[in-house]
């Protein structure tokens, strides 16, 4: 992660999150945020898929979250 915040010129890295635990997700977002990254938070796969874009360095994901995936 710190090679992207060296590489773009001090801009945060983007992660992220997830999750569909409230808990968890607030627990991931304190320690990114203590550690320079910003923080960006899904409860379930749609919505995960929605915000997913070039801008995301990191993506944390809950194993347990099911992605509907239409082709």
């Amino acid at each position: 992660i710190g090679y992207n915040r060296l590489k773009r010129g001090g801009f945060m890295d983007k992660v992220l999150v997830v999750d569909d635990d409230k808990e968890i997700r607030n627990i991931l977002g304190i320690y990114l945020r203590n550690n320079n990254c910003e923080p960006i938070f899904a409860r379930n796969g749609q919505e995960a898929l929605e915000k997913l874009d070039n801008s995301i360095d990191l993506v944390i994901l809950d194993i347990s979250i099911k992605f509907m995936i239409f082709l």
